[in-house]
């Protein structure tokens, strides 16, 4: 039987695995000096190339509004660069360093090693599978959803 204590309790192994994930992975990018929220950043650019401020907020999973001070942070470490758009000259571009790119590799070993570290605890394909979908409708109808579904097409439907 469901009940309102199940819920709570569920909120709070949500809660709590994205808290353990967090705390893993940064301790993987800590000797790069990176926290998760700046790594993702950092794929992001590296997969969807140069992008307004706007346009890296609309696939940011880990901040809500504008990142600019994330995206500074990054610019301050000579990460990212922030560019006029040749476009629209009152636009600015964010893209890679060559000090970015040079990242890039060690984030996904990082980011591999976190989820062989999931696999370790959830080796059942089903019950992964399932989770994905629980989630999925879950998050369907927010922003959340929203960005998860831009930067992962295929695997939404």
């Amino acid at each position: 039987m469901l009940t309102e204590k199940k819920v709570e309790l569920l909120r709070f192994l949500i809660k709590g695995s994205e808290r353990e994930s967090t705390s893993v992975f940064n301790s993987m990018l800590s000797t790069y000096g990176l926290t998760t929220n700046q790594a993702e950043v950092l794929l992001i650019l590296f997969q969807s190339g140069p992008l307004s401020l706007k346009e890296l907020g609309q696939l940011l999973i880990c901040e809500k509004g504008s990142p600019s001070r994330l995206v500074q942070s990054l610019i301050n470490k000579g990460f990212v660069d922030k560019l006029v758009n040749k476009k629209d000259r009152r636009k600015n571009v964010l893209s890679l360093t060559e000090k970015g790119k040079l990242l890039v590799p060690d984030i996904n070993e990082a980011s591999h090693r976190l989820n062989l570290f999931i696999l370790q605890q959830i080796d059942d394909a089903s019950s992964i599978d399932q989770l994905i979908k629980i989630f999925k409708t879950y998050l369907s109808q927010t922003d959340s959803g929203a960005k998860i579904k831009r930067r992962y097409p295929e695997e939404w439907k």
